[in-house]
C-alpha cells in the first residue's frame, strides 16, 4: 500500500573520508528533487516505430532548494579551505573633515582591524570622492591603515562625509572565513547525502552513497529571504558498489 509525503524532510551532507566525519544539515529545507534518467538506442528499419528499444547509460541527478546560510555548506559545494575569524563592511557615521591635519581615523567595531577602503561619499553632493595615492586635493583623499587624509579645501568648507571600508575580526567566536583557491580539472571532492521524512508515522528514507556536487546558485534579495539551489550527480560508491539505499514503511 502507497503511503502520502508531505514536506521537504532532512537533508544531510558528510564527507565520508572525514576524519571525524563531519555531517552538515542542510537548514530550512524548502524542497528536494532526484531525476534518473536514462538514454535509450532504438532499433529501426525502414518502418516508422522502433522495433526494440534498449537501455543505455543511466544517471541520477538531483537538486535541493534551501533558505539558510551556512558556511559549511558553502565549504563543501565549492571544495575551499577555512579559517577562523571574518570579514565585515560598515559605514561610518557622517564626520565632518577635522581641522589640520585633515585626518578620520575610522575605529572598526569589536576591537576589528581595518582591512581595505571601500569608498567615501562626499555627503553635500552624495557623489564618491576620488581615492589618490597621496596629497590630496579638493574632492579627494588618500587612506593609509585605516586613517582618511583629506585637503585643506574640504575642511573650510566644512565638507562631512561618510565612510565605508571593510574590517577584519580574529577568532572562532566572530565565525569562520572560506577561500578558494584554483585547483587542477578532475579533483572534487566526494560526499554522502541522506534524506529524510516522517508524515502520519510513516518513515521515507533515501541515501546516496557518492556524490559529486558541480553547482551551487545563491540569491540575495532586497525584500526577500537568501535562498540557494544545490545540485548534485550519483555515482556508484567505489567501497559498497552502492548507488542508491531507498527506505520506506510500505
Amino acid at each position: 500500500m502507497a503511503q502520502y509525503i508531505f514536506g521537504a524532510g532532512v537533508l544531510t551532507l558528510y564527507n565520508p573520508a572525514g576524519s571525524p566525519i563531519q555531517p552538515v544539515q542542510v537548514g530550512v529545507l524548502k524542497e528536494i528533487s532526484l531525476d534518473f534518467k536514462a538514454t535509450t538506442k532504438e532499433l529501426r528499419g525502414a518502418y516508422r516505430f522502433a522495433l526494440d528499444i534498449a537501455a543505455g547509460p543511466m544517471t541520477i541527478t538531483g537538486k535541493a532548494k534551501f533558505a539558510q546560510f551556512d558556511q559549511d555548506i558553502l565549504s563543501a559545494v565549492t571544495g575551499s579551505s577555512s579559517a577562523t575569524g571574518v570579514t565585515r563592511v560598515v559605514e561610518s557615521a557622517s564626520t565632518v573633515i577635522p581641522a589640520t591635519p585633515f585626518t578620520v581615523t575610522v575605529s572598526p567595531p569589536s576591537s576589528g582591524t581595518w582591512a581595505r577602503d571601500l569608498g567615501v561619499i562626499d555627503q553635500s553632493t552624495m557623489q564618491p570622492m576620488t581615492r589618490v595615492a597621496s596629497a590630496p586635493t579638493a574632492g579627494q583623499y588618500s587612506v593609509t591603515a585605516g586613517a582618511y587624509l583629506f585637503a585643506s579645501a574640504d575642511n573650510v568648507s566644512a565638507k562631512s562625509v561618510v565612510i565605508r571600508y571593510a574590517y577584519t575580526i580574529a577568532g572562532a567566536v566572530a565565525g569562520y572565513t572560506s577561500t578558494l583557491t584554483n585547483s587542477l580539472m578532475g579533483s572534487n571532492t566526494v560526499y554522502s547525502l541522506e534524506w529524510g521524512t516522517t508524515f502520519r508515522s510513516k518513515d521515507v528514507y533515501m541515501r546516496l552513497p557518492a556524490v559529486i556536487i558541480p553547482s551551487l546558485s545563491m540569491g540575495f534579495k532586497s525584500e526577500d529571504y537568501f535562498d540557494a539551489d544545490v545540485e548534485f550527480s550519483a555515482f556508484v560508491d567505489p567501497t559498497s558498489g552502492k548507488i542508491m539505499e531507498w527506505a520506506s514503511n510500505e
